[in-house]
């Protein structure tokens, strides 16, 4: 069944009935019923998720880093941490990610002319289907290893997913019930949170893509229009006039294009800001717990694999689509240079050069000062691996 037939479900109906699933976006057609009830099950998410993070934390303070878990435990808090961030973003900058949305897809100059323009839509349609269910699945298989690994365990019936604090006796198979399912409860939505937030930039920016494409596409082809014999290009101008491809069309359609960005990184900072934070302490500490498991077929190496893979997984779709709309935006200059430009009026060849004077500057997505492309990613490896030599020498010496 639908949920809605809105906008954002029509166009990206995964990440959004994820949204929903993580209580963060309410359909706006659902009757007040619904919504009354989808803000009771919002706020029971929101609870669930707080009092497992102060559970954490608690035990943090309590057991410091005696705890085998200790570092499982920081994990997780920083999740929990950025996906409380997440659930206020998402409602706070609602209006703001549907007028994104009518962007990308009312913007009637980006439909498709020919088969090639369909092919480029395609193209990045698929890669927009297919990267979300491939994060979805590998974010959820670290989630299932973490949730339903100690069941598995053999020298312990009776053992938490996390290591918490609870102020009764877990022993008792009732309240151990009850702790496994808050922990699962608090843990699991906030965890689709990531993967749909994540999976919503990475979408934004291929639907960026799509109309860098089919723009560099139509720069291209408009040098045909001048090569042809007078009497054709005569009336393959009428054409191009028809299809409201002007100079100063294409030259309308890039500073579009420029304000999606603009707005994209105006409403996204503060995830990327959070996504750094986050993740490099949790690299560092899943790095270390690795470098510390002797036993390579044990639960904890298992675990510490998963949540290290996820953590830099959860990085990489950043930096990796930040990346792919600067090389996108770059190639702009050059589809503008092949055009047949020289012979335009002195108006539309100043025009032209400023068009190229833009496109020279890259669209890049920033967390603060960082930009978000594949150097930073390495960057970010980089001091991950430092902090992880430091906290080894300190725990060496300790020893």
């Amino acid at each position: 069944m639908t949920l809605s037939q809105s906008l954002e479900y029509a166009s990206l109906p995964m990440v959004f009935h994820v949204l929903t699933f993580s209580g963060v976006w309410c359909p706006s057609d659902w009757n007040a019923s619904s919504k009354l009830l989808y803000s009771i099950y919002s706020k029971i998410q929101m609870g669930a998720g707080i009092s497992l993070w102060l559970t954490l934390l608690i035990n943090i303070i309590i057991t410091g880093t005696h705890s085998e878990k200790f570092y499982q435990s920081f994990f997780v808090i920083a999740a929990i941490s950025l996906s409380v961030y997440k659930y206020f973003w998402v409602p706070k900058n609602r209006e703001d990610i549907q007028d994104i949305l009518k962007t990308c897809f009312k913007n009637n100059w980006f439909d498709s002319r020919d088969e090639y323009e369909i092919e480029i839509i395609r193209r990045f349609r698929s890669e927009t289907r297919w990267m979300t269910a491939a994060y979805a699945i590998i974010i959820s298989t670290a989630l299932s290893i973490k949730v339903f690994g100690p069941i598995f365990i053999s020298d312990s019936a009776l053992q938490l997913p996390l290591e918490a604090w609870y102020p009764y006796n877990v022993n008792n198979r009732f309240i151990f019930l009850m702790c496994y399912c808050h922990q699962v409860l608090g843990g699991v939505p906030f965890t689709w949170l990531h993967i749909a937030v994540d999976s919503l930039f990475a979408s934004l920016v291929l639907q960026l893509c799509t109309q860098l494409g089919l723009l560099k596409y139509r720069l291209r082809n408009y040098v045909h229009f001048h090569d042809l014999s007078s009497k054709d290009n005569k009336r393959q101008n009428l054409n191009l006039l028809h299809d409201g491809d002007t100079v100063d069309k294409l030259i309308s359609a890039h500073e579009d294009v420029l304000k999606l960005a603009k707005q994209m990184q105006s409403r996204f900072a503060g995830v990327f800001i959070g996504q750094i934070m986050a993740v490099i302490p949790n690299i560092c500490s899943n790095v270390y717990v690795l470098s510390q498991c002797k036993d390579l077929g044990s639960y904890i190496f298992i675990d510490s694999v998963a949540c290290f893979l996820a953590s830099l997984i959860n990085m990489f779709i950043y930096c990796w689509y930040g990346n792919k709309a600067m090389l996108h935006s770059l190639e702009v200059a050059d589809a503008v240079y092949s055009m047949n430009w020289t012979d335009l009026d002195n108006l539309s060849k100043k025009k032209i050069v400023m068009m190229i004077i833009r496109a020279r500057r890259a669209i890049q997505f920033r967390a603060n000062h960082l930009p978000m492309n594949i150097e930073s990613f390495i960057s970010v490896l980089n001091t991950s691996y430092s902090a992880f030599r430091v906290l080894q020498r300190t725990s060496d010496n300790n020893v």
